[in-house]
């Protein structure tokens, strides 16, 4: 068998770092592998897809694709899986800071009823926009430091976008990364108009190669250099103070496949059905 490199390392190496300057990204640190595990007792890895830790009203939520979560396909809501599987426990590895600068994974294993109203949260409007994204609660001690993907410094709420600008999803290929378990960063553009919502639900697709354990993967519009931003009067400022611009703007779901497309195109949901779900749960 061929030798397969993890993915991820630790702090401390025992060689001269070769960028000593970088910084570790808080979005990689947010990020997660999202583990499906048999319901047979084993805990063995039956799928895998991606997400993110997101704080709301004082809990922290695991973020995914509502496939990934449900085993539901999200246009059709049937299950995907040929064997009728259906996930009940998810193994996520969210990532704490110990010291300054310093962080380490942790282990955690969530259970959800799939019959049940409150053991994860979907968007309220599903039935109607069929938005793929949805949410799990996790039972931490909120003195834990848990990086959150929107408690990231360097994320901007408004960053200028137009059809053909760079975007970055963060996922995992491979269900069982080692050391910090950072993700995948894979570079794409947006290949449909921002202002036309495709299929007339809160989705847009992007041009990027992607494998299937990206599903529930973190995506950002990203800017290098004088950030273009939008201004209420309708005007565009430009931020000439900063390197590198990044801006939340939604979940990775899948790829679309069509004999027309000359191969398959990822499409991703909107970011900002987030925090509607996040309300709804916390309502019902």
């Amino acid at each position: 068998m061929a030798y397969r490199p993890l993915i991820g390392g630790q702090f401390g190496a025992p060689f001269p770092l070769q960028f000593p300057d970088a910084l570790v990204s808080v979005n990689s640190l947010s990020s997660t592998p999202v583990h499906q595990l048999s319901n047979d007792g084993e805990d063995s890895i039956v799928s895998h897809g991606s997400g993110f830790l997101w704080r709301h009203a004082g809990t922290i939520f695991l973020v995914s694709a509502r496939h990934v979560i449900t085993g539901r396909d999200p246009f059709l809501n049937q299950l995907m899986s040929p064997t009728g599987f259906i996930p009940r426990r998810f193994q996520i590895f969210p990532a704490i800071e110990v010291d300054q600068g310093q962080f380490v994974r942790s282990d955690v294993v969530l259970e959800i009823d799939p019959d049940g109203e409150r053991s994860w949260a979907e968007d309220p409007e599903f039935s109607a926009l069929r938005t793929d994204i949805a949410a799990i609660p996790i039972p931490f001690d909120h003195n834990y430091n848990v990086i959150c993907l929107n408690d990231a410094p360097d994320n901007f709420d408004n960053l200028l976008t137009n059809v053909g600008f760079d975007c970055s999803i963060l996922g995992y290929p491979h269900p069982s990364p080692g050391g910090l378990m950072t993700p995948v960063w894979r570079r794409g553009a947006f290949a449909s108009e921002p202002l036309l919502p495709v299929d007339n639900k809160p989705m847009f697709l992007v041009d990027a190669l992607t494998s299937p354990g990206f599903s529930g993967a973190a995506v950002f519009r990203t800017h290098v250099g004088p950030a273009p931003v939008p201004t209420p009067d309708g005007t565009i400022r430009v931020m000439i103070d900063r390197i590198l611009t990044r801006s939340f703007v939604g979940v990775y779901a899948g790829r679309l496949q069509h004999r027309h497309f000359g191969g398959e195109v990822p499409f991703v949901f909107y970011g900002n059905r987030i925090p509607i779900i996040m309300d709804h749960y916390s309502r019902v």
